[in-house]
């Protein structure tokens, strides 16, 4: 086990959290009451993000112009989510594990520069309901 130190901080959440250990832990309680353990997730989703393939789109019949190069309509242009999170400007040490990123005032704001799932700044991937079985997956 590599972080075996994080694995006991997220045990100790959980059974202080619930220590009823028969009781159905759902995904709300889960996340308003292990704020460690969704820290975890979305720093692992930054690490080994759940779908690394290019997202693809098609750009509109008149073009676009992005960061001032032109793309004809009708072009397909993607996004690689494995190359987006390493990310220097938001992240200062990206091939480092560190779930204290998202931890804080400003750690639910980090959520948004997560673009797994299509996400990024029009939606939470920890917020949308239909990350629910990916993100309960990741942690198992």
């Amino acid at each position: 086990m590599h972080y075996s130190d994080v694995y006991g901080w997220i045990a100790e959440e959980v059974r202080s959290a619930f220590p009823d250990s028969s009781q159905f832990i759902s995904f709300a309680d889960a996340k308003n009451k292990l704020p460690f353990l969704s820290a975890v997730i979305g720093e692992g989703l930054c690490l080994n993000p759940a779908f690394a393939n290019m997202l693809q789109r098609c750009v509109p019949a008149d073009g676009v112009t992005i960061q001032g190069y032109f793309t004809p309509g009708g072009s397909s242009i993607g996004v690689s989510i494995a190359a987006c999170h390493p990310n220097r400007c938001l992240w200062p040490n990206p091939d480092r594990f560190d779930p204290e990123y998202f931890l804080g005032a400003d750690g639910t704001e980090k959520d948004k520069d997560i673009p797994t799932f299509s996400s990024g700044v029009r939606l939470s991937p920890m917020s949308y309901t239909g990350m629910i079985f990916p993100v309960n997956q990741h942690a198992i």
